[in-house]
């Protein structure tokens, strides 16, 4: 057996581990440590999103058992993103494109990580128009690349 075949799920679990700890799937955190094992982006995509889903279910399942579900803020998001993210899923981007693509974001999701946020913002739900674009663009260009939808 090689080493590889021991240091990559371990990798995956710790990804794994530490995004559900924040309430993330961890999907970037698995086509990193898929894409620097080396490993082809048809088989790097389709098993971050499993990894993704399972994670995300996890987190989303103590979510609501917390009762910090809405409903409401829910069915506004899914109305445009269900449908955009079955379009963008079934779009391919060319594996060329996709290799400099997911170097950019993953870059530009470091940069972010810089930046300083404030916390003083009061929160309020979005109107129905901006959840409707939130929701189509935050999945329909992360199906359509691959990439996590935290990033776009």
């Amino acid at each position: 057996m090689e080493l590889s075949q021991f240091i990559i799920p371990l990798a995956i679990l710790l990804v794994a581990v530490v995004y559900s700890s924040v309430g993330h799937g961890g999907a970037s955190g698995y086509l990193a440590v898929l894409a620097i094992a080396g490993i082809d982006p048809d088989i790097t995509r389709p098993t971050a999103l499993v990894l993704n889903l399972f994670v995300a279910s996890i987190a989303s399942y103590h979510f609501w058992r917390t009762g910090n579900f809405s409903a409401r803020l829910f069915i506004s998001f899914a109305i445009a993103s269900i449908p955009f993210a079955f379009l963008g899923g079934v779009l391919r981007m060319p594996t060329h494109i996709y290799k400099y693509v997911l170097g950019g974001v993953l870059a530009f999701a470091a940069a972010r990580l810089v930046w300083r946020f404030s916390d003083d913002r009061e929160f309020r739900l979005p109107s129905l128009p901006v959840a409707l674009f939130a929701g189509a663009s935050s999945d329909f260009f992360p199906d359509w690349s691959a990439l996590a939808a935290a990033y776009f």
